[in-house]
């Protein structure tokens, strides 16, 4: 059962596909100003459908980071069951890493900036 600051962990992973526009996934994910480019290319990679995130794990390290045990779900099925990822708090809130954004994106062949 997760408590506390683990809760605010697993809903800002939650919010992440809760609105899949450019602007929503930019404030959710570290840095995702300079991800703008890489979040145009996502429509023309992987199909517009409702996606779902159930958070298994959450185990915070440290005040400002914690490492996250996710599964994403498609209309299509299970995709990335059990996954490792990242959260960072910036400015008080929780937003997926940039490093967790970069490898889910990579698996579509959508490649980061380097930075």
């Amino acid at each position: 059962m997760l408590t506390g600051e683990q809760v605010a962990v697993a809903d800002a992973y939650r919010k992440w596909f809760d609105t899949p526009t450019l602007d929503a996934i930019a404030s959710k994910t570290e840095g995702g100003e300079g991800l703008r480019t890489t979040i145009a290319a996502l429509p023309g990679k992987v199909p517009v459908a409702p996606y779902t995130i159930t958070v298994q794990a959450v185990r915070l390290v440290g005040a400002d980071h914690a490492l996250v045990t996710f599964t994403l779900f498609t209309p299509y099925g299970t995709y990335l069951p059990d996954t490792q990822g990242g959260a960072v708090k910036v400015d008080g809130h929780w937003l997926v890493s940039r490093a967790t954004f970069c490898g889910v994106v990579a698996i579509v062949d959508v490649e980061c900036p380097v930075g």
